[in-house]
């Protein structure tokens, strides 16, 4: 580990987190397009391998983002007092709103499920399902960030109190992996704990950061040894389960993915710190920004085009196209799509906004 001089300000643009975060977005989306090739009966094809290898290494995309939340909340707060009210607020603003609203949209969508029960069981299951993220099958993920925006300030004071990263961390991991294993509730990956690892390793990077301290060149070396065997465990683990054959180990099998999504989101951010820290031109390009920017708002509707394009599905007939053409068709789709769609919906707010303070074009 080395040391270099430290951070001048908080206001400075993190262009290295919204790299991670864009590449994330990618790869959300390539998880849910590889997984809806599963039903095809091509399994032993080596295209088939590479779409579950694909979707295997890209399942660190939601440790990535719990990783980056708690990297930016503690690069951006952990120097200064802040109100809880007004800290509160704006994080509802920007996060429970938005869940509630999608929740709604995607209870909508979903709407046949709802036609023979009375108004009230209608009610009563629509906050059910909001409050265990239900509604659609990637809104947990803002369940869980909703509720390390509520504990995030007591993670912060625990873990300054500490004042121990390596051991607030350990302690941490251990944690994690005492929830996985032994405390088999209901829906548990609803819940913080079964994520704390990554939101703390965020505290964890976003401190050596602040304290000017940078991995050396053997310290990122061995960071991507360890993630190639992380990797290559995973991957050939996850295609035995998917083929119907038992795992390689079944203790591992419970751990794989904490280490895995750990390592995977560790190394990233590592390797986009050198690279911004090299001041490559190509890193501030409008597009990065705009991906970024609009990685949210990709998240939450993407899940409906998917569902637009399995419409089009039946009235399209793509018979003799081989597999990888069809992935690489409908990962275009849903992407390019998805960001077009969140940048009109961002204009949209602007223009709501503005109208709302009263303000004008000139």
């Amino acid at each position: 580990m080395e040391t270099v001089s430290l951070e001048k300000s908080t206001d400075k643009k993190l262009y290295g987190i919204e790299l991670m975060r864009g590449i994330s977005c990618l790869l959300v989306i390539m998880i849910h397009v590889t997984a809806s090739f599963w039903i095809y009966p091509q399994k032993e094809s080596l295209t088939f391998k590479w779409i579950i290898a694909l979707n295997t290494i890209s399942r660190f995309a939601v440790p990535s983002f719990i990783f980056m939340s708690g990297f930016t909340l503690f690069y951006f707060y952990s120097r200064r007092e802040f109100s809880f009210i007004s800290f509160y607020k704006k994080r509802m603003v920007k996060a429970a709103i938005p869940y509630l609203l999608w929740s709604f949209f995607y209870t909508g969508i979903n709407y046949r499920k709802y036609l023979n029960v009375s108004v009230g069981m209608q009610w009563g299951q629509f906050f059910k399902e909001a409050l265990l993220g239900l509604s659609s099958y990637h809104l947990y993920f803002m369940l869980i960030i909703i509720q390390f925006y509520f504990i995030f300030p007591v993670l912060l004071r625990i873990y300054k109190k500490v004042d121990k990263p390596m051991i607030t961390f350990i302690f941490c991991g251990i944690l994690n992996l005492v929830f996985i294993r032994h405390l088999n509730l209901p829906l548990r990956d609803r819940l913080f704990p079964y994520y704390l690892i990554y939101f703390i390793a965020g505290f964890v990077f976003a401190d050596l950061r602040l304290k000017g301290r940078k991995f050396s060149k053997i310290g990122r070396m061995l960071w991507g040894i360890a993630y190639i065997v992380a990797a290559v465990y995973y991957v050939v683990d996850h295609y035995r389960i998917t083929i119907g054959a038992p795992p390689i180990s079944p203790k591992i099998f419970q751990y794989i993915f904490m280490v895995y999504g750990v390592i995977s989101s560790s190394l990233l951010y590592i390797l986009l710190e050198k690279l911004e820290e090299n001041n490559l031109p190509w890193m501030r390009h409008p597009l990065i920004g705009s991906l970024s920017a609009h990685s949210f708002s990709i998240y939450l509707v993407h899940p409906f085009l998917m569902k637009c394009y399995q419409w089009l599905e039946g009235y399209v007939t793509l018979d003799g196209v081989p597999l990888y053409g069809l992935f690489l068709v409908k990962s275009t789709i849903i992407f390019m799509s998805s960001w077009g769609i969140s940048i009109v919906l961002s204009q949209i707010k602007i223009k709501l906004l503005q109208k709302k303070h009263g303000y004008k074009d000139r």
